[in-house]
């Protein structure tokens, strides 16, 4: 709930919307997640973490293929991820 508050306040922070989703993704809620990474991919396209947590949440969600596509762009974007 504090993330989401501080999203109300400064809907711009990336981190805290990172943050936001992996409570979402330990709370089993990918779909959830995914709504709140949707906006930090427009926010934030080079960020790797981003695209790591989505494709988690797409793995999550039992959407293999597209989490490859997620893992990969992460990876392409970040090496050291691996």
């Amino acid at each position: 709930e504090a993330f989401r508050k501080v999203l109300e306040l400064n809907p711009a922070l990336v981190p805290a919307r990172l943050n936001l989703a992996r409570v979402e993704l330990a709370a089993r809620r990918p779909v959830a997640a995914l709504e709140t990474l949707l906006v930090a991919v427009k926010q934030a396209p080079e960020n790797a973490e981003v695209w790591l947590l989505v494709g988690e949440a797409q793995h999550m969600r039992g959407s293999p293929q597209r989490a490859a596509g997620s893992y990969r762009q992460a990876l392409q974007l970040d090496p050291n991820l691996a």
